[in-house]
């Protein structure tokens, strides 16, 4: 396997208020991958090469409060709405018009509502282990999720959360990071290093954690706005008003995912009508790691020309 570090290239953007640290290789038509909760870019180790193999420009940014990338203060900074705004806003200053998104977690659900929002400028979308979100939201109405869920409503607390992650050398946030793999490889010891230097030492962890704050407050607007009875809307904050994504959309899905459901995996056929499902019963949450090679070539098919894409189940 190509060593990422050697084929990567790392430089600062100016993206709105940020300043964000991307890290780039190859040629080709642009592909974004955004990373989930808690990450940064070298989630993408293992197919950033393959892309870059495969004939494209890969872009792999540090999102909103990550690592290298700039921390605006506030939980507000951390709407969807600026999130979206970050991805559109480094499409512009990478000089491109279009791009393909891929995102895991956070990052996925981030994708999904610039693909909403900007449909002319995301024509294609592949997510791992995220949800459609008005999936997810309807999801979080049931006990059974709600309970996977628990660490979401502890994340609400003031500066506990950001505190017992970095103790202890970032034992905490080692753990939360191998035990959602299934695949010891997925996080050697040489990864975990990595990633508490990146988010406990170079970075800080308010930011990160301020993306499940400010998620939780705008579900408590839109509770506020169907009580009064003006409607939820879309509820992603993007702007994107209906929740529908009519491009090509892959859906990547680790069935023993820690903290969602394997029957989130489907998006709502009304609303994405486009889409392909890709189940792996022996992945986890790091579906990307724990089965990067059958991620990667399912990936790699649906970005080419003919979007051909496997809908087999995958061991």
């Amino acid at each position: 396997m190509t060593d990422v570090d050697a084929l990567v290239t790392h430089r600062h953007l100016d993206v709105g208020e940020l300043r964000m640290h991307v890290v780039e290789a190859g040629e080709g038509p642009l592909v974004l991958l955004l990373h989930g909760f808690p990450d940064f870019w070298y989630s993408w180790r293992r197919q950033i090469p393959a892309l870059v193999d495969a004939g494209h420009r890969v872009v792999a940014p540090d999102l909103r409060g990550y690592a290298d990338t700039s921390a605006p203060d506030g939980v507000d900074a951390y709407r969807m709405r600026h999130l979206v705004g970050d991805v559109v806003g480094l499409l512009d200053a990478l000089g491109e018009e279009r791009a393909s998104l891929v995102g895991h977690d956070w990052g996925g659900m981030v994708a999904w509502a610039a693909a909403m929002a900007h449909p002319d400028r995301f024509p294609r979308l592949a997510v791992c282990n995220i949800p459609h979100p008005e999936t997810f939201r309807a999801a979080l109405t049931s006990s059974r999720q709600a309970l996977h869920s628990w660490y979401a409503l502890l994340f609400q607390l003031p500066v506990l959360p950001e505190r017992a992650l970095a103790v202890r050398d970032g034992w905490l946030l080692r753990q939360a990071l191998r035990s959602g793999a299934t695949d010891p490889a997925s996080f050697s010891d040489d990864d975990l290093d990595r990633y508490v230097e990146a988010l406990t030492v170079r970075g800080e962890l308010s930011g990160p954690i301020n993306y499940y704050r400010a998620a939780a407050r705008a579900g408590l607007r839109r509770s506020r706005r169907s009580a009064a009875g003006s409607g939820s809307g879309s509820g992603s904050g993007s702007g994107s008003g209906s929740g529908r994504v009519e491009q090509p959309v892959l859906v990547q899905w680790g069935e023993r995912d820690h903290a969602l459901l394997a029957s989130l995996a489907d998006p709502p056929p009304d609303l994405v009508p486009n889409a392909e499902v890709v189940r792996y019963p022996s992945a986890g949450h790091w579906v990307h790691l724990d089965a990067w090679q059958q991620v990667n070539d399912a990936l790699i098919g649906f970005l080419a020309p003919d979007g051909t894409t496997p809908s087999d189940e995958r061991p």
